[in-house]
C-alpha cells in the first residue's frame, strides 16, 4: 500500500477523531440515559429510582439500594471526555468508591484516553459490521460504598445495546 494512502487515513481518522472529541465536550449528554438505567436494573430484579439533583443539573442520577454493600448506590451519566469529574469529587466524597462504565467494560478511575480508545475501537468495529455496541458519547459513572462488589461486578453492557446513537 502507499505511503501517502496510509498517511491519508490516519490523518482522517485523527480529524474525525478530533471533530467528535469538539462535539462532545461542547454539547449536552445526548439524552436523559436515567430511564434506560432504571430499565436495566429492573430487568436484573433490582428496584432503582431516579434522583433530582439539589444543586446541579449534572448530578442527576439513578440510585439503589444494596443493602450487602451497606448503602446506596448511585449511577450518573457522564461523557466520555470526563469533564464532569471534578463535580463528582466534590458530590461523591472520598468515603465511596467510583467506576465507570463504558461499552461492556468497567474501570476504576478510567482515564480519558481509555474511553476515548474503547470507542475508537467500537466504532472501527461497527465501520466494518463487527460491532455490538452503539457508539454513543455517554458513559457510566457508578458511586458506591468501599468494598461492594455489586458495583464493580455488573454487567452494564446491555444499557449500550439500547442507547441511541449520536457520535
Amino acid at each position: 500500500m502507499k505511503s501517502w494512502l496510509v498517511r491519508a487515513a490516519f490523518a482522517a481518522l485523527l480529524l474525525g477523531t478530533l471533530a467528535v472529541r469538539i462535539q462532545a465536550s461542547h454539547g449536552q449528554l445526548e439524552y436523559d440515559v436515567r430511564p434506560a438505567v432504571v430499565e436495566l436494573l429492573a430487568s436484573r430484579g433490582i428496584a432503582a429510582r431516579i434522583t433530582p439533583a439539589k444543586d446541579h443539573a449534572l448530578l442527576k442520577a439513578v440510585a439503589f439500594d444494596a443493602p450487602q454493600c451497606g448503602g446506596r448506590v448511585d449511577v450518573f451519566p457522564v461523557r466520555l471526555n470526563l469533564q464532569e469529574a471534578p463535580l463528582f469529587d466534590a458530590a461523591i466524597g472520598m468515603e465511596r468508591e467510583r467506576h465507570v462504565a463504558y461499552l461492556g467494560r468497567t474501570w476504576r478511575e478510567p482515564s480519558r484516553l481509555d474511553l476515548r480508545v474503547e470507542w475508537l475501537k467500537q466504532k472501527a468495529l461497527s465501520a466494518v459490521g463487527l460491532g455490538s455496541f452503539t457508539t454513543s458519547t455517554t458513559a457510566l459513572m457508578i458511586a458506591a460504598p468501599k468494598g461492594c462488589e455489586i458495583a464493580r461486578d455488573f454487567d452494564w453492557a446491555p444499557f449500550w445495546h439500547h442507547t441511541p446513537a449520536k457520535s
